[in-house]
């Protein structure tokens, strides 16, 4: 079910007509570990090195916690996993480029 979810939020996040077809038609995962290459590939753009890594140690944190993370807490792990202050903005990506990864 995830996997079809997340199918349908990518698609949805694209928009426009021809650029879903055009996905259907060429890049349409087949199973799970290629959806996760093209998660992690969409991750990866237009994103730094530091970006990168203290995104994947939020993600790793939000997967193991016992319970959801607050934004305090997820912003305090950003501030301890980075020497740049300015590296990740937790609203911004709850809001924007992360929120299509987001679960239900």
């Amino acid at each position: 079910m995830r996997y079809i979810e997340h199918i349908l939020q990518r698609l949805n996040y694209i928009g426009r007509e021809s650029a879903v077809v055009k996905e259907l038609q060429t890049r349409l995962p087949e199973d799970l570990p290629i959806l996760y290459d093209m998660i992690i590939e969409d991750c990866q753009k237009g994103r730094t090195k530091e970006q990168l890594h203290t995104l994947k140690t939020i993600f790793i944190w939000t997967a193991y916690a016992v319970r959801p993370l607050t934004i305090k807490e997820a912003s305090e792990l950003v501030a301890l996993s980075t020497t740049d202050s300015n590296a990740l903005d937790i609203e911004e990506e709850l809001i924007g480029r992360s929120s299509r990864y987001g679960s239900t």
